[in-house]
């Protein structure tokens, strides 16, 4: 007896591909965060100091000289002269730095309109005065004086604030013969002319072959130059510490020329 086979055509269709949103969204964290990971291994990390303003080592003075595009500026008038602004300090244009007036004026230094020191201002005194004190030695007693000055600074602007308060006040009441004066341009205010005015870079160089010129806004002595590494000067101590001595192309002839033959 024949058994009876059945035949079937069965075909195999492939599954339709889904998109699974879900593994979209997290491939694109994945990747986020793997590309964060890689930007802080691989960036300069900033690191925070708490610091205190002053000196933290022993500071080195030299006498030297800066060449500054300078003005004399004459009294446009006779009188009795007060001043605004202490000496050293920056002042901008229209800014008004001194006084004259016909009779010597008289301030008064106990009035409510007496500016008092700020608190930043006697941090600024407490500070300097601490600094001088952890630093001071025997050897160091020249320091005592650029304290002097630097507190004498602090307590003649205040001085002068309160001036000027009482100046305006003045000016105000139409007080006969009081004219007040401004700077005409901005710039760093000096009370006392040294001669040295006039002074450009073609002076000093003149004075001694072993000043040279590397740039715009320096002057080397040649005397001091220990090498000369690519476009830098590398000077003998105690000026070893200054890496800021970039040569110009226009003048790197010359100061070789200068340096072999010295």
């Amino acid at each position: 007896m024949a058994a009876n086979i059945t035949s079937s055509n069965i075909k195999v269709y492939q599954k339709k591909k889904h998109l699974n949103i879900g593994i979209v969204i997290f491939g694109v964290i994945f990747i986020y965060l793997l590309v964060t990971v890689l930007m802080y291994l691989t960036a300069k990390h900033i690191s925070v100091y708490e610091v205190r303003e002053g000196s933290i080592v022993k500071d080195t003075s030299y006498t030297g000289l800066a060449i500054r595009n300078e003005t004399v500026v004459h009294s446009k008038g006779k009188g009795y002269v007060n001043y605004f602004i202490s000496e050293g300090n920056k002042v901008g244009a229209k800014t008004q730095v001194y006084s004259l007036s016909d009779q010597k004026l008289q301030f008064e230094t106990n009035t409510n309109n007496t500016q008092k020191l700020t608190s930043s201002e006697r941090s600024a005194i407490s500070q300097k005065t601490q600094t001088f004190c952890e630093n001071y030695t025997d050897g160091t007693f020249g320091d005592v004086y650029t304290l002097k000055n630097n507190i004498s600074g602090v307590l003649e602007g205040k001085s002068n604030q309160n001036r000027q308060t009482q100046i305006a006040a003045l000016t105000e009441s139409d007080l006969d013969g009081l004219k007040v004066y401004t700077a005409e341009s901005d710039g760093i205010i000096s009370y006392s002319v040294d001669g040295f005015e006039n002074t450009k870079a073609e002076d000093i160089i003149s004075y001694s072959q072993a000043f040279v010129q590397i740039s715009q806004s320096a002057i080397v002595n040649v005397n001091y130059l220990a090498m000369i590494d690519g476009k830098c000067c590398q000077l003998y101590p105690p000026f070893h510490d200054k890496n800021d001595l970039i040569i110009s192309r226009s003048y790197l002839k010359e100061l070789q020329e200068r340096f072999f033959v010295l």
